[in-house]
Order: structure tokens, then C-alpha cells, then sequence
């Protein structure tokens, strides 16, 4: 299976592929045999929203790694299921042919930790 964000997709492809993936997903969240009550399968459509949203924020809104700048990946209403209320998440996307510089001043941030992922 090529991977779906690849430039061999088309808008069209690339739409229905994820059209269809969150219509999966949302049939599995509201099908008869999921765990959960009402509240909880609301709960589980809620968070599988704010999934998407941060998702397509990382990957469209905020995806240039021409022109970077650091942009909340986590937040309150962009949870991953590994938020944590004491750290603030961050990214900025990169591109493997650039060359890039980080600078700034931590403030009172008693730690500060980079990753690079891909």
C-alpha cells in the first residue's frame, strides 16, 4: 500500500481515502457491540474529532518545511492520548534536503527537550 501522503495521490484520492478512514472509524465508535454507553461513544466521537482537526493542522494547515515556525501540536482541545497538562507540545515541520537553526530564550522552563522524527 503506498503511504497516503505521498505525492502519488491525487486531492480527489487523497480525500476519499481520508473520508473513508473516519467514516470507519466512526462506524467502529457507534457500532451495537462498542464498550460505552451514550456519554462515552459521544466522548470517543469528540476526541476522534479533535484527532482529526490536530492532525490536519500538522499535516495541511501547518506542513511548509520551507518557512517553519514552532506551532501546539497538544493542547486542550488537540489531545493524543499522551498530552500531559505540565509540558507544552510543539513542532515545526522539516524537510531532509534544509538546513535548519533553532534559537530563543527557554524562560522558566525548567527543562527543554527536542525530538526529531520521522
Amino acid at each position: 500500500m503506498p503511504d497516503p501522503v505521498s505525492s502519488s495521490y491525487g486531492a480527489a484520492e487523497a480525500w476519499e481515502r481520508l473520508s473513508e478512514a473516519v467514516g470507519s472509524a466512526g462506524d467502529r465508535l457507534l457500532a451495537d457491540d462498542a464498550p460505552g454507553g451514550e456519554q462515552q461513544r459521544a466522548a470517543a466521537l469528540g476526541y476522534l474529532s479533535e484527532y482529526l482537526s490536530a492532525g490536519i493542522a500538522q499535516c495541511v494547515t501547518h506542513a511548509d518545511p520551507d518557512n517553519p515556525s514552532f506551532v501546539r501540536m497538544i493542547g486542550p482541545d488537540a489531545r493524543w492520548g499522551l498530552d500531559n497538562p505540565d509540558c507544552l507540545y510543539l513542532y515545526a515541520p522539516m524537510g531532509p534536503r534544509r538546513t535548519y537553526r533553532v534559537e530563543g530564550n527557554r524562560g522558566s522552563a525548567t527543562g527543554f527537550e527536542l525530538q526529531v522524527n520521522t
